[in-house]
């Protein structure tokens, strides 16, 4: 499973696949919450779905991946990275991206503009 607080639910793990971390567990490396890092290589899984995998952050760095354990809950301190909110993209540096607006009701006109020009290389 993918952190709860995220919203994750269960996760599938596979080389190639982008995640975004979602806990501060090691500052000086880059495994912050919001980064995003993409699976180099799945280390062990088993009966249950419990993975540990390495992955790459964009700056390089490497990362070692595996289970935490909250208020007696197991679960990957990640969720899928193909998709963020405005505002977890605001201040990222992003080479592709479509925004989708989902609301039945008409969003913030700043929304747009961070979406577009805050977060895609020009």
């Amino acid at each position: 499973m993918g952190d709860p607080n995220a919203k994750a639910g269960k996760m599938f793990i596979k080389p190639g696949l982008w995640v975004r971390l979602t806990r501060n567990l090691d500052k000086s490396r880059g495994f912050v919450n919001g980064a995003l890092a993409q699976v180099v290589e799945v280390l062990s899984e088993d009966a249950i779905g419990v993975n540990v995998f390495t992955a790459k952050l964009p700056t390089g760095t490497m990362v070692l991946v595996h289970p935490i354990v909250m208020n007696k809950e197991l679960f990957l301190p990640c969720t899928f990275g193909y998709a963020t909110t405005i505002r977890k993209a605001q201040g990222s540096s992003l080479s592709l991206g479509a925004l989708y607006f989902d609301h039945s009701f008409p969003p913030e006109k700043s929304y747009g503009y961070v979406g577009s020009h805050g977060c895609l290389k020009h």
